[in-house]
């Protein structure tokens, strides 16, 4: 049997209520010579069961595991595989039709110093004005790496690399973007390959989300302290001493007021954002919306990375 041109890599933690349409979303690829392999890290709900209709398929493979962790689900993936290019896709993620097509064209047309193809991650719920929100930010302003949730690599590069660091409990997809950079391979961010998910619906799932990634950003810093700069510093400091007044107002009344002046520094800095998406999308909403939504990623961010601290501390 021929190797498979390309092999999308699926890692499932408890995604059963999403994991049959990512699978489906795959196999509707109008893409010769597909892989699949889903690795299973320790689910404990029903995903298993939902999924086993693939089984019968061609190139479909199920790796099972005890739960490790999403680095070390992706690095097993990647064992697994036989793929000259490797797409890797979040178990709650839907691919739009000719994704995968794109990923090989461009590969293929591109030369050997292109490791990595970004797409896009759009919102399943996009009726939801936070959701839609998020998805705007994510997708129509300047990454600093692609999403985890939807990239492709060659494989010669991830071997190369290594693979994921199973150190990382979160962060692993950008920590492995930033080594491929420094190797000197080039990437590129394609608006076509596009993949869709739930974002979150509320700021409480928003924080609890954004929270986790903060503290992935802590470990991706051990690794790569030149991302700590200046702007992440003042950010985060921004946050701590709007924190720290609110504590200490129930001691000094008049902290209250310091709070709330730096609680709307907090929320003014991302005003030129706000209108440049109100100029994107047209909607009045995006003016209130976006510095509500930037400034709680900020503060899940800043608070992740200090427990993260906290807990390094010997």
């Amino acid at each position: 049997m021929n190797a498979p041109k390309i092999s999308v890599i699926v890692t499932c933690f408890n995604k059963a209520r999403t994991l049959e349409a990512c699978i489906s979303s795959i196999y509707d690829q109008a893409v010769d010579g597909l892989e699949v392999v889903l690795v299973d890290d320790g689910s404990t709900d029903d995903s298993l069961e939902r999924v086993s209709k693939f089984s019968g398929l061609g190139g479909f493979r199920l790796i099972k595991m005890p739960h490790n962790g999403i680095s070390a689900a992706k690095n097993e993936g990647l064992r697994a595989s036989h793929g000259d290019i490797i797409l890797f896709l979040d178990g709650d993620c839907v691919l739009e039709k000719g994704a995968l097509a794109k990923v090989v064209e461009i590969f293929e047309a591109g030369d050997g110093r292109l490791g990595c193809v970004g797409g896009e991650v759009r919102a399943l719920n996009g009726s939801s004005a936070i959701a839609k929100t998020i998805e705007l930010l994510q997708n129509e302003f300047v990454r600093r790496w692609p999403f985890g949730a939807n990239v492709a690599f060659r494989r010669s590069v991830l071997e190369e690399l290594g693979g994921f660091d199973p150190d990382m409990e979160w962060g692993e997809d950008a920590d492995l973007f930033i080594r491929m950079r420094k190797a000197g391979y080039a990437h590129i961010m394609v608006k076509s390959v596009s993949a869709r998910t739930e974002n979150p619906e509320n700021f409480l799932d928003l924080f609890r989300q954004r929270y986790k990634w903060g503290r992935g950003f802590g470990q991706l810093i051990d690794r790569h302290p030149e991302l700590f700069d200046h702007r992440i510093k003042f950010c985060f400091a921004l946050n701590y001493a709007m924190l720290a007044s609110l504590i200490s107002s129930a001691v000094h009344p008049i902290s209250l007021l310091v709070f709330l002046s730096l609680a709307a520094i907090n929320l003014l800095r991302f005003l030129p954002l706000a209108l440049r998406a109100y100029r994107i999308s047209g909607e009045r909403s995006h003016l209130v919306l976006v510095p509500l939504v930037k400034a709680t990623n900020a503060l899940a961010y800043s608070l992740g990375w200090l427990i993260h601290l906290i807990g390094r501390s010997p």
